[in-house]
């Protein structure tokens, strides 16, 4: 997916699913990871989190979403919801991951 894409896709998210009670409040918009599928050692897979408010949303749970949130000091229990665009080579191994440890 395009990060043009991604983004429309992130606008038209926050426009319809946010409470009213959010609106109006400040968006953040912080950058994760911006890799690729192929392992690049210094940059983590794609992934963004959105916050509005007190809300909290990841989009992409690419390689490293969870070292990254901890940076930011973002409990993974405080992000209200994940969006996963597509089902990339990262999201297919980490379901087999889960899925090999019974979760």
């Amino acid at each position: 997916m395009s990060n043009l894409c991604r983004m429309v896709v992130m606008a038209l998210f926050l426009g319809f699913a946010i409470p009213v009670s959010a609106q109006g409040e400040r968006i953040k918009v912080t950058l994760l990871g911006t890799g690729c599928p192929p392992p690049v050692m210094n940059r983590f897979g794609p992934s963004t989190l959105v916050e509005a408010g007190q809300q909290k949303f990841l989009f992409d749970a690419g390689r490293g979403a969870m070292q990254r949130l901890t940076q930011l000091s973002v409990r993974w229990q405080d992000v209200q919801g994940v969006f996963l665009p597509t089902c990339t080579p990262t999201i297919q191994s980490a379901f087999r991951i889960c899925g090999s440890q019974g979760g």
